[in-house]
Order: C-alpha cells, then sequence, then structure tokens
C-alpha cells in the first residue's frame, strides 16, 4: 500500500522535472511520507524511477485499451486510438519513456538496468544491459 502510493507520488515528479531532478526527499514529500518510509518499501531513486515508469506504462496502455474495446466498429477504434495520440497523457507517456531509456542507457548503476525482484508490477519494460 505505502509502495504504491510513494511510486504514485513519483509519477508527475518526473514528468514535471525529469528523472535527474527528482530525489528521494522530493518523492517522500509528495507522498506525505518519511525519507526512512521510501527507503524502507523501495531500494533507491532508481528504483523508484523505474517504478514510476511501469505504473505510467500499465495507466496509459489501460486507457488506451479500454478506449479501443468500447469501439462499435474498426473505424471508431481506430480514430478513439488516433485521437489519443494527441493528449496531454500521450505526451508525458512518451516524454517519459524516451528519457527512462535515455538514462537507463547511460546510468552508471548497474541496479537501475537489472528488473528488481521486489517489483510487484510489470519488469518486463525496464531497460536491460
Amino acid at each position: 500500500m505505502r509502495r504504491r502510493l510513494i511510486v504514485e507520488a513519483a509519477v508527475p515528479l518526473i514528468a514535471e522535472r525529469g528523472y535527474a531532478s527528482v530525489g528521494i526527499r522530493d518523492v517522500a514529500a509528495a507522498a506525505g511520507v518519511s525519507v526512512g518510509t521510501v527507503s524502507c518499501h523501495l531500494g533507491g531513486v532508481q528504483e523508484i524511477l523505474s517504478e514510476a515508469m511501469v505504473l505510467q506504462i500499465e495507466r496509459y496502455y489501460t486507457g488506451l485499451s479500454e478506449a479501443a474495446d468500447r469501439a462499435t466498429s474498426g473505424a471508431e477504434g481506430l480514430r478513439l486510438l488516433v485521437d489519443a495520440l494527441f493528449t496531454e497523457d500521450t505526451d508525458r507517456h512518451w516524454r517519459m519513456w524516451f528519457e527512462y531509456w535515455n538514462v537507463g542507457e547511460h546510468h552508471p548503476d548497474p541496479a537501475f538496468r537489472a528488473p528488481s525482484s521486489r517489483s510487484p508490477v510489470l519488469t518486463s519494460a525496464r531497460p536491460t544491459a
């Protein structure tokens, strides 16, 4: 429960500031918890950032999928998907996605690039070496 709260608080911070400008103290303040609580539930800033990206991916694609499922025809489904490409959510998603991959590619800490065994969400979306 706290883990999810912390990760959810990190998403808008990352979207607004970028990965390089978000630290554990920022996430703790946004989540309304102590730095110790963040450290207890997540291994460090790299894990927070990775989990936040996974959460963003889940939310973004779930919304797209649900919109397509509501379509009553193929043409309507295509229109809904195309319309979804021109939203603030899509812009935020792709900014986070590209920055995440860039950071993962160049980050000196191999833990940032390795999936966490503690992650309850998708781990296949994380960058690998």
